[in-house]
């Protein structure tokens, strides 16, 4: 089976590739664009983000046997008609969980304790103690939606924290000791924080919206951590002036590409920049020293795995 890599990877799957004799080609460079055609001399692609396989693509490619996703979510590949043409997915959602896990935590204990916004005062020679009383994490009720990899890492990570931890997915198979399953709207009425960590598709898309805010019972914290468009921004920026949102952690955007943002888009994000109790990070959650290791070392076993059947 011969591979096109178009994406940056560690080494150690390439050296993987060398080692077993498997072919590939390794195009990191390689313009969206010019997918289509080049696919065409190859069984297996290995992607990350940066190229969407959508239907038109996958139909000019019948000989394609293989879609390997460098990451946690599919939502760039057209997996319903991957599945109709007999294409076997591969990705790697269990290499990132513990970078997003710590991201997540760090972001809640940045927004309740207003650290971030403490440093930026005290390098200013402003020294305001009262103003930035901080709020403890024990004793709170932290809602987690979607319990997949992500999930459960960052439950595990809250079982020690004096916190009760209740999460939501629709697949109830995937409870575990950390967290008690629990429907999303008991979620709504109980949850001093709400973390994010579900796929994109057409269920969750916009899932917390203006109506899904209005049904929490009290105030919370946000953190997404998932996909921007799992969430609407402009309910989050109503919802963080009305105070119904104490603060937001946001690693995510609807539109990440902030040179291409519609003058709607811009208003909004003009408007989360100036909130002090919002945290943006660049999709960098799952984006560590670490996890670009065991990224490739995930895909490597499968892959193999895959070629050995």
């Amino acid at each position: 089976m011969n591979f096109l890599i178009v994406d940056d990877l560690h080494p150690l799957l390439i050296d993987v590739f060398e080692q077993k004799n498997i072919s590939y080609s390794y195009e990191p460079t390689i313009l969206p664009q010019e997918i289509a055609e080049r696919l065409q001399d190859f069984e297996a692609i290995v992607i990350r983000s940066k190229i969407h396989l959508n239907k038109a693509i996958l139909s000019q490619n019948p000989q394609l046997k293989l879609i390997v996703r460098a990451g946690s979510g599919l939502d760039n590949i057209d997996v319903d008609f991957a599945e109709k043409q007999k294409i076997h997915l591969i990705n790697a959602p269990e290499a990132n969980c513990d970078a997003v896990a710590e991201h997540c935590l760090g972001m809640l204990f940045s927004l309740m304790n207003k650290i971030h916004t403490a440093d930026l005062q005290v390098k200013q020679k402003i020294w305001r103690r009262e103003a930035n009383r901080g709020t403890e994490l024990q004793g709170k009720t932290i809602g987690i939606i979607g319990y997949g990899h992500t999930g459960k890492a960052f439950a595990r990570r809250l079982s020690n924290l004096g916190v009760k931890i209740l999460c939501f997915d629709r697949n109830p198979e995937k409870a575990d000791n950390y967290a008690q399953m629990t429907a999303l709207s008991h979620i709504q009425q109980e949850a001093d924080v709400i973390s994010l960590h579900v796929s994109l598709n057409e269920q969750s898309r916009k899932m917390l919206n203006q109506a899904f805010i209005e049904g929490c019972s009290k105030p919370f914290w946000l953190l997404n951590t998932a996909r921007g468009e799992v969430a609407d921004l402009e309910a989050i920026v109503n919802a963080l002036e009305s105070g119904k949102i104490l603060g937001a952690g946001l690693d995510v955007l609807e539109n990440e590409k902030l040179d291409t943002l519609s003058p709607k888009q811009e208003e909004t994000f003009q408007k989360l920049v100036s909130m002090p109790n919002v945290i943006l990070t660049p999709h960098v959650a799952g984006w560590t020293k670490e996890s670009y290791l065991k990224i490739s070392q995930v895909l490597a076993e499968k892959i193999l795995k895959y070629l050995n059947q």
